[in-house]
């Protein structure tokens, strides 16, 4: 995570790797996505907790894919409702063929249907990096 946080723990960025993630609260969601078949069950942290351990202070979150895809969050909505930065889907940690080792999971079911597209598309999976800004 990097950009413009108060708390980091290598020159100007915080990393975290899957032990400091899991030492943090773990939340369960069940939900369906587009991506996946059935109800899932994700595991992981509250994005606005690790927000709140990095001091992170700015308006909007970059999330960055392995393949490069971006997704611009505004860090106001992750106040308002639980979003995961899933780690584990059905009890096991994901690998990169699974759109692990990190997902960014929105409750779905708690939005309108007019809502349900932009909270889709930021739901990042085979995340690669956070960038407060």
């Amino acid at each position: 995570m990097s950009g413009n946080i108060t708390e980091t723990n290598v020159p100007n960025r915080a990393d975290f790797d899957l032990a400091m993630l899991e030492s943090f609260p773990q939340y369960d969601l069940e939900m369906e996505t587009p991506w996946t078949d059935g109800v899932q069950r994700f595991q992981g942290v509250a994005l606005n907790e690790l927000l709140l351990a990095v001091g992170a202070q700015g308006s909007t979150l970059r999330a960055m894919a392995l393949n490069d895809y971006q997704a611009t969050i505004n860090l106001d909505e992750l106040r308002d409702v639980q979003v995961l930065l899933a780690v584990k889907l059905n009890g096991r940690h994901m690998r990169v063929r699974d759109k692990g080792p990190l997902w960014i999971v929105y409750p779905t079911d708690s939005f309108s249907a007019a809502d349900l597209p932009r909270h889709q598309s930021n739901m990042v999976w085979q995340l690669r990096s956070l960038e407060i800004r």
